[in-house]
């Protein structure tokens, strides 16, 4: 049967958040309406403060069969729906730090993204179910 421990919180990770954190910085300071950053940086977020939370919180923790499979779908699921998310609160916000009369993201747009959650969380899942059976592949029986 195949097992895998969740890792423990690295500092590798740590310093990945700082680096999306300062890309987001640097971002919101340009100007820059294209909207494929702003996903990129979203869900790049997402998923860094998802390992984070969740490493910190349940490292160590043994799973084993089924649960691998069904733990990256569902971490996928949710960094790509949170991902949505996360890239609509990167647009306002760059707007009303920008404070332009014309936003760069106006209200349409934000809710069109939102409107994409749920297929960007079934994105996910299924790049998360792929990740995990290229890990089976890799793994020695």
């Amino acid at each position: 049967m195949t097992e895998w421990r969740i890792p423990a919180l690295s500092l590798g990770l740590r310093w990945a958040l700082i680096g999306v954190g300062v890309s987001v910085f640097i971002w919101t300071g340009l100007e820059d309406d294209r909207v494929g950053v702003a996903a990129g940086l979203g869900v790049a977020l997402t998923g860094l403060v998802l390992a984070h939370g969740l490493t910190g919180r349940i490292a160590g923790r043994m799973l084993t069969g089924a649960q691998i499979g069904a733990a990256w779908a569902g971490f996928g699921a949710l960094m790509g729906g949170l991902g949505a998310f996360a890239t609509v609160l990167l647009m306002a916000f760059k707007d009303a730090r920008h404070a332009h009369p014309f936003p760069d993201s106006p209200a349409g747009l934000l809710a069109a993204m939102l409107a994409r959650a749920p297929g960007w969380a079934l994105a996910g899942a299924l790049i998360g179910i792929g990740f995990y059976a290229a890990w089976r592949a890799r793994t020695p029986r």
